[in-house]
């Protein structure tokens, strides 16, 4: 049976986590799971790349999502209350 190199195990590891956080995860969350998990960090900028995870600023902290900063159906929870009271200003 092949070993499994450190990249794939980081790129199933980051699979799994952003399924279950589809809507984003804050990047230093990222770092702290892998870390707990035994995964590589080093690993983890490749993982992304290859997994197609975007990297989206909110309420001033980087997020992992599978969506980036343009997903229509992002959820109001990745922004501040000002963004959310800019937004609605510009509206009227």
């Amino acid at each position: 049976m092949a070993k499994i190199t450190k990249r794939k195990q980081a790129e199933i590891w980051l699979e799994k986590l952003i399924e279950e956080n589809p809507w984003g995860i804050p990047c230093l969350e990222v770092y702290e799971k892998a870390k707990e998990d035994g995964i590589s960090v080093a690993q983890l900028p490749l993982a992304k790349k290859a997994l197609g995870v975007k990297s989206t600023k909110a309420g001033g902290h980087w997020h992992w999502t599978r969506y980036g900063a343009s997903a229509p159906d992002t959820p109001l929870v990745l922004q501040t209350a000002a963004e959310i009271y800019e937004a609605s200003q510009e509206e009227d």
